[in-house]
């Protein structure tokens, strides 16, 4: 199986069991500088796609965002202290509730969600490219999966992320 088909296999895993889709990643034995790249990978390939969609798409964004999403540099500098706060959050709140999972277990995690979540960029931006009134329908879907996501975390708890493995 290919590194390709391993990755889109536990894609569809985590849509429809992320228990069971976090524990194959934590198994998958990726050492914590691969996680560290991986972190800052996400965060520039992000503002690389944002910074794109910028350019791309219909002016009128809010001024601080337009300004960080004009420097692609500083647009993945604010991106991976972002995903950097995360991933610091994500283990102390989950340690504060109880949780076992290790700092860079949920460096890995915050990784692998980021990759899901560029695919969606993606497509977003393809859609800007093809069909500009498509964007609204993905943006707002993408932001009611975020929703749904944060509301999931806040009712389960943090296992729904980080379950003890």
């Amino acid at each position: 199986m290919t590194l390709m088909d391993r990755m889109l296999a536990l894609a569809k895993l985590t849509l429809q069991n992320p228990r069971q889709a976090t524990r194959a990643l934590l198994a998958e034995g990726v050492p914590t500088p691969a996680r560290t790249a991986g972190l800052m990978l996400v965060a520039v390939v992000s503002a690389v796609i944002a910074s794109l969609q910028i350019r791309l798409g219909p002016p009128g964004m809010d001024p601080l965002s337009a300004m960080i999403l004009a420097s692609p540099f500083l647009a993945a500098v604010v991106q991976w202290v972002f995903l950097a706060l995360s991933v610091v959050l994500i283990h102390r709140v989950g340690r504060a509730a109880g949780g076992t999972g290790s700092f860079p277990d949920a460096l890995l995690i915050v990784v692998w969600l980021q990759c899901l979540t560029l695919v969606l960029q993606l497509l977003q931006l393809v859609a800007l490219v093809i069909a500009p009134p498509l964007l609204g329908m993905v943006l707002t879907a993408l932001v009611a999966g975020l929703v749904i996501g944060m509301a999931v975390i806040l009712l389960v708890g943090p296992e729904a992320l980080m379950p003890n493995v």
